[in-house]
């Protein structure tokens, strides 16, 4: 009988999923054409908006991928974080050119190639800053709402896409020796992951008699190495080894502390002179816990996403500081 009743209030009890909010720094308006006197965020919000006016659906191609993720709308929406007026972004996208999958409700859809696979209800959040008083710098932080039925990074991608295509934007790439100084300054890195990862073109190990009816070979192979509790100076050594002997083409280093998050990404982009490109990011990662009935009711209600949005960047301002 008490094993019943255990049962039953394991059933009722409510579900919980979280919503991933990573914040990320774009880089700054230098020039400040266009603005006279005194900016205002103000200023910096109807600056966006003007570039919106002239927004024409994006097309990107997705690395090593035949999917094409096509942006088709945007809106934009008014917002205020605090005192501070923000400009709410419902973005719409989908992706074609796929070669595989199936949709299926009374019926089953195969996909073509042509079919779009799509979403409407994107949100990022784009938060002035303005920096310094004669000498302003002014930047955005831009929020991604990474619902719990989105997949990994996927709004995310959207908003760095939208933000270097439309707004001439990006987000900031961080000098790798800053990055490293900063986590000397820590000292003991609590978590380090590193993640290799290489795509190669297998068309040539096909038997002749097939390759009239190849369409592509790849060969992909990847690694992945997890570190807790290493010293920075013995992180350093590991991050910053070139591999002369490893056999991939992308090496990024994830440090984490907390909610931020260091990127160090090594990418060979000449396979003949391996030259190398090199990057660093600074990621606060942030997240909120919300119920199934939440979930199902309030997850894209406008209010309710500022209002977390408004703990993120409360949380981002103090650790910055």
């Amino acid at each position: 009988m008490g094993k019943n009743r255990s049962k039953q209030k394991k059933e009722k009890k409510s579900k919980s999923y979280l919503i991933k909010m990573p914040v990320y720094t774009t880089t700054s308006i230098d020039n400040l054409e266009g603005f006279f006197g005194g900016i205002s965020f103000i200023d910096l919000v109807n600056f966006l908006k003007r570039k919106l006016d002239n927004f024409q659906p994006i097309t990107s191609p997705n690395r090593n991928q035949t999917s094409i993720t096509v942006v088709n709308t945007i809106e934009p929406i008014d917002v205020n974080i605090g005192a501070v007026p923000c400009l709410l972004l419902k973005v719409s996208y989908y992706k074609t050119n796929v070669y595989d999958g199936y949709f299926e409700s009374n019926e089953k859809i195969k996909f073509s190639q042509n079919s779009k696979i799509g979403s409407d209800s994107n949100y990022i959040l784009f938060y002035p800053r303005i920096v310094g008083t004669e000498n302003q710098t002014c930047f955005y932080l831009m929020v991604a709402y990474e619902d719990p039925g989105k997949l990994n990074n996927e709004v995310a991608k959207l908003g760095k896409l939208i933000s270097n295509k439309v707004f001439d934007r990006p987000v900031k790439n961080i000098k790798i020796s800053e990055i490293l100084q900063e986590l000397k300054e820590i000292g003991t890195i609590p978590e380090l992951e590193i993640r290799f990862s290489s795509l190669e073109n297998m068309d040539d190990d096909i038997d002749i008699k097939y390759r009239e009816y190849l369409q592509k070979s790849e060969l992909t192979k990847s690694r992945k190495q997890n570190f807790r509790n290493i010293p920075a100076d013995t992180a350093e050594e590991l991050v910053m080894d070139s591999g002369a002997n490893d056999p991939y083409q992308k090496k990024t280093s994830f440090y984490k502390i907390g909610k931020k998050e260091f990127r160090i990404t090594k990418k060979i982009i000449n396979d003949t002179s391996a030259e190398i490109n090199e990057f660093g990011e600074k990621i606060f990662n942030a997240e909120s816990a919300i119920t199934e009935q939440e979930l199902k009711n309030k997850v894209y209600n406008i209010d309710f996403m500022t209002e977390k949005m408004n703990n993120v960047i409360s949380n981002f301002l103090e650790s910055d500081e």
